[in-house]
């Protein structure tokens, strides 16, 4: 719920004319619903773009109300520069976001290597900082950390469903309640769908294909519920979660102990349920020995207990993104971030049988798929983690379906990212 504080805050930046300064990277789906989203708001302002095509982005500014007042920079001055003039400054550089004059940098590009050294120059530059999921699951309780130390806010994004599921989580908490499971409803999954195979839908719903593979093919419900387990410390119960079925009527049942007839070996797990309806919705189930709440929540048609189901329809990701970036600035909220040592991540599986010389491609391609564990067995089993998986060599022959390892594949140790995801591992 968005808080009237909150909007009286935004509306007094509005009329003294300092409104939130907002840099964007990424001018995709999510980071084009945002600029548009943020141009209707008052006391919030998008003042830089990053996107690798300077064209696209002066594209999607055009959409927006304030289209006519951007320009193309080449380095940090004439980026602050724009900025300072009143208009939106666009680079190709995502870098030199993290330069701007800026409050807060939002990442919506979902590349980690970008998203990881993004968020590090800019949580260094004591500006707030929204990762995209594909970072936060891979260095996020260390960026977390980095930003504490420097006295600003680290989050990953509202609107997204572990943004949505923390929301519920924190009402049932809040309310003393306890949790038996949290996750999403979903419809699809294909294991081995790749940007080939989901082309049709990708044109039809005019994404890329290689964002409708992962959502298909299920790493990105891995990376969005080890999200949720980092910050809440449900765990995923077996590796790759149990995927059952159920409808809204039932999900409380099949989400239960196997004591009591249900799938899970214990509570306060995190997993993904098919067949429910509307399939963009996320839940909480939460459960109370409290006699006189159990006959109270009856009474308010939460069913006869004692499990009771908490859920949202739906998810608005670009629309609810603008809510916390505002509360992420005014409020020092996190909508959602890891709580410390992580709990969670998301192995490579083979998508195809690999062979020596092969080359790792990006998250919902042709070459992998990911499967969410508990981080300390992904790293006692020596598995690759998602995160780091595009562009690694393969050495040695890789059966489909098998997780890779270290062992199988040749990385750069140099990189930013390898270096944060080190700082990672000694966290565990």
């Amino acid at each position: 719920m968005v808080s009237q504080r909150l909007i009286n805050k935004l509306n007094e930046r509005e009329i003294e004319g300092c409104p939130i300064k907002v840099a964007v990277a990424g001018t995709g789906f999510i980071g084009r619903g945002l600029i548009n989203q943020i141009s209707l708001m008052k006391g919030i302002k998008v003042v830089a773009v990053a996107n690798r095509s300077v064209d696209k982005a002066e594209e999607v500014i055009k959409q927006s109300k304030i289209g006519e007042l951007s320009k193309v920079c080449k380095d940090e001055y004439e980026l602050n520069k724009t900025i300072r003039e009143g208009k939106i400054a666009i680079v190709s550089n995502p870098l030199l976001l993290a330069e701007s004059e800026a409050e807060i940098v939002v990442d919506t590009t979902g590349d980690v290597m970008v998203g990881a050294s993004l968020a590090l120059a800019a949580l260094n530059n004591k500006k707030h900082f929204i990762a995209n999921p594909e970072t936060d699951v891979t260095v996020g309780p260390v960026l977390s950390k980095i930003a504490e130390e420097n006295g600003v806010t680290f989050s990953d994004q509202e609107g997204d469903e572990p943004g949505v599921i923390m929301g519920l989580h924190r009402f049932a908490r809040l309310l003393g309640l306890d949790i038996v499971a949290a996750g999403k409803f979903k419809k699809f999954y294909d294991k081995h769908a790749n940007p080939t195979t989901v082309r049709k839908w990708a044109d039809k719903l005019e994404q890329n294909p290689y964002k409708i593979s992962c959502f298909t093919d299920g790493s990105k419900m891995s990376i969005e519920m080890a999200l949720v387990s980092n910050a809440t410390g449900l765990v995923p119960d077996i590796r790759g979660m149990h995927l059952p079925s159920a409808s809204l009527e039932t999900v409380t049942k099949v989400l239960d102990t196997k004591e009591n007839g249900g799938v899970l070996s214990s509570k306060g797990v995190i997993d993904i349920v098919f067949g429910v309806e509307p399939s963009g919705g996320v839940y909480v189930i939460a459960t109370t020995s409290h006699p006189r709440i159990r006959k109270d929540l009856q009474y308010y048609k939460m069913g006869d207990g004692p499990n009771y189901l908490f859920y949202r329809p739906y998810h608005l990701c670009s629309f609810e993104m603008a809510v916390g970036i505002a509360r992420a600035v005014i409020e020092g909220d996190s909508t959602i971030k890891p709580l410390g040592k992580p709990i969670a991540d998301v192995l490579t599986v083979a998508k195809k049988d690999l062979f020596p010389g092969d080359t790792l491609d990006s998250i919902g391609g042709y070459s992998y798929y990911g499967l969410i564990d508990k981080a300390e067995t992904i790293k006692e089993e020596k598995l690759l983690p998602i995160g780091l998986a595009k562009g690694v060599r393969v050495i040695k022959p890789i059966k489909i379906d098998s997780p890779i390892t270290f062992e199988d594949i040749e990385i750069d140790d140099t990189t930013i990212l390898w270096k944060l995801r080190q700082q990672y591992n000694n966290m565990l």
